[in-house]
Parts: structure tokens; C-alpha cells; sequence
């Protein structure tokens, strides 16, 4: 769509120079322009023609510099709404969303944009956000990164919100020459605010719409912005369709037949490439003075002498260092001084060794000297190859293997309980008698006995079968299972071990449910310096059960 716009008269025309009539010019909802628009100075007496708009003198006012355009339309002339900050915004880097107090509906605040903070006596700060969301009694807006704010500001000063246009675009400023009065956009007719008016409504045009407006503004180096102009286009109208394009739908059968055919008909046509090294000028390969400076091609249906595609950029990667020529030799020998070297492999057992030579010229006659550094054994000592027939297990002597030691003498182990992994599992001891303790290292000493009479005198302590005498730090803790098949009706104790019993010993032990009965004692032991044996015991009993 082109737009002609009379500055001096405030008047707009199509391109062949005529007024519009009312609703006129329309975009539908939803569609995709690009909309161009050239301005000019006073156009007097002049109507109609396209003659004439060739005559017309183009606006060239806006050529300074810094000067950008929006275009938009939308159903009021409302453009922020006042509201209040929920929560504190501290100085500094800006992180965190900023939440702000209104009865708006999301779908009336612009998706993304501008929003502006007060300070009473300050001037606005203005704040970049990137989205915005619907928070209970608000709205809260995510910032751009990398924003910092010189001030804090507390809950409750103004905060200025964008309202939501029906539509709008910024100019495109590859395709636009403000210089020369020409705005381009990429206009899309859509937006949720258009939205909600249009899916669920039978409209056939917007009846609110306020037209299209042209803003032309201008930007300073300390980033201020001025508005140096303001066209309205009041006869512009959105008009709605009847018919949506949902996924699924397909083209008509006999439109779909005659693309394919189209298609069809192209591929088999083929197509011709030109290429070219500046852009400018194309030639085809095989007339091309310097393939290797091409940069550019085009293409076109075959034979058909029709119009050639745009130029289309190859991409060009950093150039390399050229390459280089390699001579590769294989050489052998039987040592790594290069004994017995030869070029030609043959099996020869005493060719143990390889070498392998990449040259950047041709070596006329090669000699070991060319190889010096470069051997490698890869035959080992006897070795038989395994893929060979009948090759068998390969052996190796004892005799022929070195650097082993003479003897191998074994070592002593001697172990903490502290190295032990299992020290909570207590040992059992069968013992005979007692009056001898046989091992202090065994926590629990078993006894059967077939008497009526029990006797506790340990007049001697072992340790892997040879006398213990305690040392300072000594304590020991056992258990002592004894088993019998009657009554026990008396006890003895002491003797020359100085074995003390612990008040409240039993003077008999029957047994449990007219049973064999084992009673547990247990015995504990400690040092002390001077006792038999350097080691105190006190004993006590502790339970009765049936075996």
C-alpha cells in the first residue's frame, strides 16, 4: 500500500494522486502490509493523474539526522494510563519486576515498551520492560536487562503505563529516507486488544477506529525524543473477514493440481546459474575469467529468458595456507641404529624394526641415516603370530623374564583392633577349666560342667598360649557361658587372682524349665599394679537361659 501525504495542506492521496473516499484506505484485520508512505510539499490545484504525482516536489525538511517514525492506529487518543508503585524500587542495577497498583485489564497495556517512575521534583526516569503480567490488584512488568536507577523509589509515586494500540509499527529504516519524506513500515493489522474486538464479534468494519496516524519523531544525542510530526489519515478503516485460516486447511483440488503442475513444469524446466565476484557483473562458469573469485550467483528457469533472482551471497570463509605435496617411505631394520636397513619388506626374523618418513621432496636414494629417530619395534622377542596356523599358546621362560628379586620374604602382620573390620563379632572359646583364663583375645569362654558345685579361680592369664601380665590401660570385658544339667547349690571364687564378686551374687541357680540351663557371668578385668597378673577381676551374673 502507498500513501501520498500534502504536508502544506493536510491532505492524503493514493499513488495515482487522488483523494480517498470515506473508509478508504482499508487493511483487514490480521493481514500483513508493507505500507509506504512519501511525503510532500504543498500540492496546488493538483487532484488526480499519476502524470501529475511525478511533478510533485518531495518533503525534504527531515534531513539532519536521527529521525525514526510510528505507525498506529487505534480507537482513542489515550497514550498512558496513571497509575501508582505497589512495592519500594531501590537504586542501582534494576532485577527485580516492578509491580504497580491498577484497575486496568492486562489486555489494554502495550505487550512490551516504556514505563516511566516520578520523583516529586525530578524529572522521569524512564524503564525499558520486556513483558508484563496480571498480579493481584496490578500489574507487574519484567525489565530489560542491564537497566540501572540512579534513585530508589518508594510505594505509591507515579508511575506512567503504556496503553495498548490497535496496531502499530516502527519504520523500517532500511527501506525509509527521511531525508527525502519516505516512511516504509511492516504493518501488521493485529494485536489482543484488536483481537478481543474481532474473533468474537460479528464486525464487519471498526466503527471507533480513529484512522492512521504518521508520527515522525526525532532523537537527540543525549537520547530525548521530539515529535516533529503528526499526519492523520481520518478515512482509514480495519475492516474484518469472514473466514479464519486454521491449520488442516488445504488448497482447493483443482488450484492444488494446476501448482503442482506449475511446480512440476519448473523442475523439469531446470534452472540457470550466473555468478559474479562483485555483485555487478555475472557471467556463466564456464565463461568466468577467475572461478576462484566468485562471491556471488543468480538463478532463473531455464530457457525461459525471463527475469533473474536477486544476487544471493556465497558464504566466504578465511582462505588457508595452501597445501603442500608428501612423500611418504616405509623403511626396516633389524636395530634402531638401522642395521640391516631395507626399503622392501620381507620375512626376515631379524627385521624388528619400522620407520615411517613423510618428506616434502623426493628423497632420490633413501639411507638409513634418513631414518635415524624414527624406528620402532614391532616385532616382539620369539614372537609368533596368532593368526599364523597351527601358531599354539606363545611361552615364556622364568629364566627369561628380568628384574625379578631373588627371595620374596613374607612379611609380619601385626594389627590393631582398631584395623579389624568385624571387631563387633564376638569369638567363642571352649574351655576346660576354671581356673585358668586361656585367651584374653576371646570375649566369650564356654564351660560344661557336671556338678552341683562352681568354682571361679583364675589363677593364671594367657595370651596365644603364654602368660599375660597386664600393662597400664588394661581393660577387658568377657562373657562366661556355663552349662549343666542340675541345680547349681554353691559357688566358690578367689584365690590367688583376687577374683571379686559383686554383692548380690545368687546362692543357688535352678535350672529354667527343669532344663538343660546355661548361666551367663560376666567377668570384667583392669589394670592394677600389684594384684596377681597385674589384672583386677570382678564378676557378676547377668542371666539364665534354657539351652
Amino acid at each position: 500500500m502507498k500513501l501520498l501525504y500534502d504536508v502544506t495542506n493536510n491532505k492524503w492521496y493514493n499513488s495515482n494522486g487522488e483523494s480517498f473516499p470515506a473508509d478508504n484506505p482499508a487493511i483487514p484485520y490480521g493481514n500483513r502490509e508493507q505500507v509506504e508512505i512519501q511525503l510532500y510539499d504543498e500540492v496546488s490545484g493538483i487532484n488526480s493523474g499519476s502524470s501529475a504525482v511525478e511533478d510533485w516536489v518531495k518533503f525534504t525538511q527531515f534531513n539532519d539526522g536521527g529521525y525514526s517514525a510510528i505507525l498506529a492506529t487505534d480507537n482513542n487518543f489515550l497514550h498512558w494510563f496513571k497509575t501508582q508503585l505497589k512495592t519500594t524500587v531501590p537504586a542501582g542495577a534494576l532485577t527485580t519486576p516492578i509491580e504497580v497498583i491498577t484497575q486496568e485489564s492486562l489486555d489494554n497495556i502495550a505487550e512490551k515498551g516504556n514505563i516511566y517512575l516520578y520523583n516529586a521534583g525530578k524529572p522521569a526516569v524512564t524503564v525499558a520492560y520486556s513483558t508484563r503480567r496480571e498480579i493481584s490488584g496490578g500489574i507487574e512488568f519484567i525489565p530489560v536487562e542491564a537497566q540501572t536507577l540512579e534513585n530508589s523509589y518508594n510505594s505509591g509515586v507515579q508511575v506512567d503505563i503504556p496503553e495498548m494500540l490497535y496496531a502499530e509499527a516502527v519504520m523500517d529504516p532500511a527501506l525509509s529516507d527521511p531525508a527525502t519524506g519516505l516512511f516504509v513500515f511492516d504493518f501488521i493489522c493485529d494485536s489482543t486488544k484488536l483481537r478481543n474486538k474481532m474473533q468474537y464479534a460479528s464486525v464487519e468494519k471498526v466503527d471507533d477506529c480513529k484512522g492512521l496516524e504518521l508520527t515522525v519523531f526525532q532523537v537527540a544525542e543525549d537520547n530525548t525524543v521530539a515529535i516533529r510530526k503528526r499526519c492523520r489519515l481520518t478515512t482509514f478503516r480495519i475492516t474484518g473477514g469472514i473466514a479464519d485460516v486454521k491449520s488442516g486447511v488445504t488448497v482447493p483440488e483443482p488450484e492444488q493440481n494446476e501448482i503442482l503442475a506449475l511446480l512440476s513444469a519448473f523442475i523439469a524446466q531446470g534452472f540457470e546459474l550466473q555468478f559474479s565476484s562483485d555483485g555487478e557483473a555475472f557471467f556463466d562458469y564456464q565463461n568466468f575469467p577467475d572461478p576462484q573469485s566468485i562471491r556471488y550467483y543468480r538463478l532463473r528457469v531455464k530457457d525461459t529468458s525471463g527475469a533473474w533472482s536477486e544476487k544471493i551471497p556465497l558464504i566466504q570463509g578465511t582462505p588457508g595456507e595452501d597445501g603442500k605435496s608428501v612423500y611418504p617411505y616405509i623403511a626396516y631394520a633389524e636395530n634402531p641404529d638401522g642395521t640391516g636397513f631395507t626399503l622392501e619388506w620381507e620375512d626376515n626374523a631379524q627385521l624388528k624394526y619400522v620407520a615411517y618418513k613423510m618428506s616434502d621432496s623426493i628423497i632420490e636414494n633413501p639411507q638409513a641415516a634418513d631414518f635415524a629417530g624414527l624406528w620402532v619395534r614391532f616385532k616382539g622377542e620369539d614372537m609368533v603370530p596368532y593368526w599364523e596356523e597351527g601358531a599354539g599358546t606363545v611361552m615364556v621362560t622364568w629364566d627369561s623374564i628380568s628384574g625379578m628379586p631373588e627371595t620374596f620374604p613374607p612379611a609380619g602382620h601385626n594389627h590393631t583392633k582398631d584395623n579389624i573390620s568385624d571387631c563387633a563379632r564376638q569369638i567363642l572359646l571352649e574351655c576346660s577349666s576354671t581356673t585358668v583364663m586361656p585367651d584374653i583375645s576371646k570375649e566369650i569362654l564356654h564351660y560344661s560342667i557336671n556338678s552341683s558345685q562352681l568354682t571361679f579361680n583364675f589363677t593364671a592369664i594367657n595370651s596365644g598360649g603364654a602368660p599375660y601380665t597386664g600393662s597400664p590401660g588394661d581393660v577387658f570385658t568377657w562373657e562366661l557361658w556355663v552349662d549343666v544339667d542340675r541345680t547349681l547349690e554353691g559357688f566358690s571364687f578367689g584365690g590367688a587372682s583376687e577374683l571379686y564378686v559383686l554383692p548380690g551374687f545368687p546362692e543357688l541357680l535352678p535350672l529354667v524349665n527343669s532344663k538343660p540351663t546355661r548361666h551367663v557371668f560376666t567377668l570384667r578385668g583392669r589394670y592394677k599394679d600389684g594384684v596377681p597378673n597385674n589384672i583386677k577381676l570382678i564378676l557378676n551374673y547377668a542371666y539364665s537361659e534354657e539351652v
